[in-house]
């Protein structure tokens, strides 16, 4: 769930994460280290390498204490793996199985929005006064308009902004 929070990519692309898509290295650019999303296991083909951030990095880094693992690994393996065989990562019907237990588990109604959809949604909403390429592009959107349209949501925060916080504009004269 940490890393459903911090990264805001489809489930599928999370469950199949492998060791290989975690580089833990820090730099100016990726300072708690980067994640890939594989095109293959994108529902859009996105392929892209994206910094963690600091809640990111504690819940990789809380997944490889539990599971360590190196190369083509799944970083979650499906429960059900043979020995002997190279083990299957999570299929998101799994993931969305522990999501109901959990909220069973903790006497909570399921978020309006179809399983982790509700979860990217928010993801996508908390980012709305960030640019919408940069948004789109972390979380793995092709297309601005589906970001905007269907992921974004209108918010009582920014919504009282929107009719408070207006910024004249005013031409700037040339000498």
């Amino acid at each position: 769930m940490d890393l459903i929070e911090a990264l805001g990519w489809r489930v599928t692309a999370i469950g199949e994460l492998i060791a290989s898509d975690v580089d833990l290295v820090r730099s100016p650019k990726a300072p708690h280290g980067r994640i890939r999303k594989r095109g293959e296991v994108d529902k859009e083909g996105v392929d892209m390498w994206v910094p963690l951030s600091d809640s990111a990095r504690a819940a990789v880094d809380a997944v490889l204490r539990a599971n360590p693992v190196i190369g083509a690994r799944p970083l979650f393996p499906a429960p059900k793996a043979q020995r002997g065989r190279t083990a299957a990562p999570w299929s998101r019907y799994h993931a969305r199985d522990l999501l109901e237990r959990a909220e069973s588990a903790a006497e909570l109604e399921a978020l309006d929005g179809s399983d982790f959809h509700a979860y990217r949604r928010a993801w996508a909403t908390a980012r709305k006064h960030l640019p919408a390429a940069d948004v789109a592009h972390a979380g793995g959107w092709r297309d601005l308009r589906s970001l905007e349209r269907s992921y974004q949501r209108v918010d009582d925060e920014t919504l009282l902004a929107v009719v408070t916080e207006p910024r004249k504009l005013r031409d700037v004269k040339s000498n």
